[in-house]
């Protein structure tokens, strides 16, 4: 972890989780302690955010976070595509989702459907 002086004069934390780049920013220099416990203080934040956060609730959270820049026809699709769903899947934490649940949701989706159509399920199934 690596502390940087600002212009300003004040200094920050840059950690990378998950892809994310996260930074806590101090009037002071901070030890290597005080700067471990602010960034796993914010890195705590984001993670209790997501991680009681079920599909249903992300998949509605991000329609309404689009809201504004898509189309009527196309929010309204995804909201139906959402109630597709079935409900274990829709009330899995986003967290716990894995390729091996995903497979699983393909297989009950395409249980009664021909061999080819199990591609395009995925397709309507999983816009976002």
């Amino acid at each position: 972890m690596k502390i940087e002086k600002l212009p300003s004069g004040s200094y920050r934390i840059r950690k990378m989780y998950k892809g994310n780049t996260y930074s806590v920013t101090f009037d002071y220099k901070p030890t290597q302690k005080e700067a471990i416990k602010a960034m796993s203080e914010a890195l705590d934040k984001v993670k209790t955010y997501n991680s009681q956060m079920s599909f249903q609730e992300a998949a509605e959270s991000y329609v309404n976070m689009k809201r504004n820049v898509l189309s009527p026809r196309t929010i309204k699709e995804y909201s139906e595509v959402i109630k597709r769903f079935p409900e274990w899947f829709c009330e899995t934490p986003v967290l716990d989702i894995e390729q091996i649940t995903i497979n699983r949701l393909v297989n009950e989706l395409s249980k009664d459907k021909a061999p080819k159509r199990s591609v395009i399920i995925m397709a309507l199934y999983l816009p976002f």
